[in-house]
């Protein structure tokens, strides 16, 4: 049994070493504790795996993982807590190191081991805890009792008529090729467009549904998309009048077992999931029925399934197929864990001597063009075609693609493959699902590989810009420049390099020494979007970048308006906001409670005045096309607006041009002083506020309080708090970092003519703020008129 390791490799290779090591292909069995951790915020009964106690440090040093809190449900939540009470603090378990990074429990059924504690415990007269999992009552069978463990017949159809609240209409469907744990052979995993609500699988042509109920809106998504998918047959006729409500779809999750259909009842408790009231053989043909009351409801399902029953037989003791039955005639001859996949070629070996390189700018030795038998018989087959037109990584590195409907070799490996044209590319490409997974998803846990291979991509698609790791997907290559194939697969084989999740994205991007431009404040690190905003951070600027590629026109920390109950000083502000007077806002700590509860506020303002608000998540980055579809400017292209390497859009650039024009117009008509915002007036009034904040320092370092300073200035208390900021700001710039920079800005601004009111509109500004930077750009940064003016 797996359990969740976070952040424990370099643990888990040191006890690796000492307890006999992972060579290739070798399993080690050790011991390994089990310790209850009470101080666990997340979960009182969370169990956490251990180094022996034998092996020294202290639990936090030996830590390797916390058992899946689904996994102790089935044990029973308070069982291993109390067992590992009885025996001091920790137990001992048998462990299998499988690799480098992943080690294995072995124990028994999850149910019966919670069972036995509990029995254990009550012998020595211990206090077992409580149970998820109950335990088994005996039950008269004929002239026998047997241990029930499993569903009944009223219990089960209670769970198929009890279906859950309807999932709403289907907008669309999401497909992508998936490798299904209890399924021998790959198949299409389908999503709603919409909501990601997950819909089910198509697997050997059968469409297996989460919601029985979404069938008939489901299938013209998949005939839309070409996917062969078994029609539904006439329903059967009842053989138990009154067993099933005619017409009623039932709560049923079928699903592939060992080349079997298995019928379950959904919504089953966790423990009997994985029971099955009906068993299709899909070899004989026969539909096998725990029940008699159970024969037309399972009829039914087949017959939604589109399943030919030629048969359907029962057990002479209901539920007693198992015992009853032989497994060849429940499941059929094909033996548990054999693949009917005939092009699920492994590419390891491959990667392992040619694909990954041992240096990462290595040049990939091809197989040109020559295919093996396996990946020619492969391509062969019907369904490779339909599974591998919906490869994930294929959309997500290629978001623009043609396929050609033929198959090639895969350009890094050689295994099965189908061909694609790109907008980026020169020429035809085919790289096998394999291979595209790995550039997703990244090989190895190497940070100096991959700190590599992020510099080169920096440099060679980001035009020497940082970038998030969620931006490795797509390619960012122009395509108004397309470029050859060896470029596209060399762009392909640095992402192997980066192991996705494995290391902080912060850390990867400050060793590569490249991360120096950005200024530290107390809100995250400034760093300048392309069209000049400032951002608090890689995520926002992503998102900037974005609405400047194509051309939406959007300001930078726009106020909120004021309220007295979400918005008393007036001070709050959106992270951006649109030309119809929309409120962009990307949440960056939702899990957060104090951040949560102002995301709340937020919305509470937005929703009072009127106001639309798009809010953004980490995950709706690579989605942004689709969420600001409306807003983008028509006739600019929709499949690879992400990418920071994109044209501007030719009415963005007719804008930016325009705005240009403006300015130098505007700086001709104007006489110097006037274009920056300078005049004697304005430079006396600023000369008389720099000695108010004078006066106020001096009387705060008095000792007096700011109530008092208000009373001797005749001002209010918020006009000398605000004297008092000013004041510590001139007197030592460096505590304010951000707004001496935007000073700075202001003070080029005024030297090359840009007026107070197209600074305030280029830098995304309230009529506020750029006032203070006009100001803190004369006292800081004085030109010869600021001087002129000020002696008179």
């Amino acid at each position: 049994m797996e359990f969740s390791m976070w952040d424990a490799e370099k643990t888990l290779k040191s006890f690796s070493r000492v307890s006999g090591g992972v060579r290739r292909g070798y399993l080690a069995r050790v011991k390994v504790g089990l310790v209850h951790r009470s101080d666990n915020t997340y979960n009182a009964s969370a169990i956490a795996v251990v180094i022996p106690a034998d092996q020294g440090g202290s639990v936090e040093e030996r830590h390797l993982g916390f058992l899946y809190d689904a996994d102790l449900r089935e044990i029973g939540s308070s069982r291993l807590p109390a067992l590992i009470r009885y025996a001091g603090g920790e137990v001992e378990c048998d462990a299998v190191i499988v690799d480098r990074a992943t080690l294995a429990l072995d124990l028994p059924d999850l149910a019966v081991l919670g069972n036995a504690i509990g029995k254990f415990l009550r012998s020595r007269g211990a206090d077992p805890g409580v149970s998820v999992m109950p335990e088994p009552a005996p039950e008269r069978v004929g002239d026998r009792f047997r241990t029930r463990t499993i569903l009944g017949t009223e219990e089960t159809l209670d769970l198929l008529r009890s279906c859950p609240e309807p999932g709403g209409v289907i907008a669309g469907v999401d497909i992508s090729m998936v490798h299904p744990f209890e399924s021998d052979s790959w198949a299409l995993n389908l999503h709603e467009s919409a909501t990601g609500r997950h819909l089910g699988t198509v697997q050997d042509t059968t469409l297996f549904l989460v919601d029985e109920r979404d069938r008939d809106a489901a299938l013209p998504h998949l005939a839309a998309q070409d996917v062969p998918v078994r029609p539904p047959r006439p329903a059967p006729r009842a053989t138990v009048p009154g067993s099933w409500p005619t017409g009623q779809v039932p709560n049923v999750r079928p699903r592939w077992d060992r080349g079997a259909i298995v019928l379950h009842a959904g919504g089953a408790p966790e423990g009997h999931f994985m029971e099955s009231f009906a068993i299709f053989n899909s070899e004989t043909g026969v539909l096998w029925v725990e029940d008699q009351r159970l024969v037309d409801v399972a009829s039914l399902c087949t017959s939604r399934l589109g399943l030919d029953v030629k048969r359907v037989r029962t057990p002479r003791e209901p539920w007693e197929l198992d015992e009853e039955v032989s497994q060849e005639d429940l499941w059929g001859t094909r033996p548990r864990g054999t693949s009917i996949d005939p092009w699920a070629k492994p590419a390891l070996l491959a990667y392992q001597q040619r694909a990954v390189p041992r240096g990462i700018l290595t040049k990939l030795v091809t197989f040109n063009g020559i295919a093996d038998p396996a990946a020619s018989q492969a391509a062969a087959d019907p369904q490779f075609s339909v599974h591998h037109r919906f490869v994930r990584g294929r959309r997500r590195m290629f978001p623009e693609h043609t396929m050609l409907g033929t198959s090639a070799p895969c350009r890094l490996c050689g295994a099965a493959a189908l061909e694609f044209t790109t907008p980026i590319g020169t020429g035809e490409l085919a790289y096998c699902h394999t291979c595209l997974r790995h550039a997703t998803s990244g090989l190895g846990d190497d940070l100096d590989r991959a700190v590599k291979a992020v510099k080169v991509i920096i440099e060679t698609e980001f035009d020497g810009d940082l970038f998030l790791e969620q931006q490795l997907a797509p390619l960012h290559i122009n395509p108004a420049a397309p470029v050859a194939a060896e470029l596209i697969d060399r762009a392909l084989l640095l992402r192997f390099a980066i192991a996705r999740g494995v290391f902080p994205w912060t850390h990867v991007l400050e060793a590569t020494g490249l991360a120096k431009d950005g200024l530290r404040t107390s809100r995250g690190t400034l760093i300048r979007a392309r069209d000049g905003h400032l951002c608090h951070s890689l995520r926002e600027k992503a998102v900037c970048d974005f609405l400047h590629i194509r051309g939406i026109s959007h300001t930078r920390e726009p106020m909120y308006p004021s309220d007295d109950d979400y918005n008393p000083n007036g001070l709050r502000r959106a992270d951006w906001g649109l030309a119809d007077g929309t409120m962009v806002e990307l949440w960056g700590m939702p899990n957060d409670p104090a951040y949560a509860a102002k995301m709340v506020e937020k919305r509470e303002l937005t929703a009072r005045h009127g106001l639309r608000l798009v809010e953004l998540l980490d995950r709706d980055l690579p989605n942004l096309p689709n969420i600001f579809a409306e807003w983008a400017p028509d006739g600019v292209d929709s499949g690879w607006e992400w990418s920071p390497l994109l044209l501007v859009s030719q009415q963005a650039q007719d804008a930016a041009a325009e705005k240009a024009i403006r300015a130098r117009a505007a700086k001709k008509a104007a006489p110097d002083s006037t274009a920056r915002g300078v005049n004697a007036a304005s430079v006396a009034a600023r000369d008389e506020r720099l000695e108010r904040c004078r006066r106020a320092l001096q009387l705060q370092a008095q000792g007096r309080t700011r109530a008092t300073i208000a009373a001797e200035l005749g001002l209010s208390s918020d006009a000398v708090k605000a004297l008092l900021r000013d004041g510590r700001f001139y007197a030592d710039p460096s505590t304010a970092p951000a707004r001496r920079e935007l000073a700075e800005l202001a003070a080029k601004a005024r030297n090359f003519g840009t007026t107070r009111t197209s600074f305030q509109e280029e830098h995304s500004l309230s009529p506020d703020r750029a006032k203070e930077c006009w100001r803190d750009a004369g006292v800081l940064f004085p030109t010869d008129t600021d001087r002129q003016s000020s002696t008179g």
